[in-house]
């Protein structure tokens, strides 16, 4: 069984985790601070977890507009 993954940013040099970590008192960890490049698996994963959150009928909307070839830069979606 593999271990859990966690989470989080370092506020004030501390790690705050996004969600409760299931841990023992005095476990030893190790914290790797991940690289955000632009384009990488990593900074889209950390940008579709972040808020806002899109809405499933948001992308078929933009879907819809991308197969038909009507987005521009002016394009509306809520």
């Amino acid at each position: 069984m593999s271990k859990p993954a966690y989470k989080g940013v370092v506020k004030g040099g501390t790690v705050v985790f996004d969600r409760p970590a299931e841990l023992p008192e005095g476990a030893e960890v190790l914290v790797t601070e991940l690289e955000a490049k632009t384009g990488s698996p990593q900074t889209v994963l950390a940008v579709v977890d972040a808020p806002p959150h899109v809405r499933p009928e948001d992308v078929d909307k933009l879907m819809r507009l991308i197969k038909k070839g009507s987005v521009g830069s002016d394009t509306k979606i809520p």
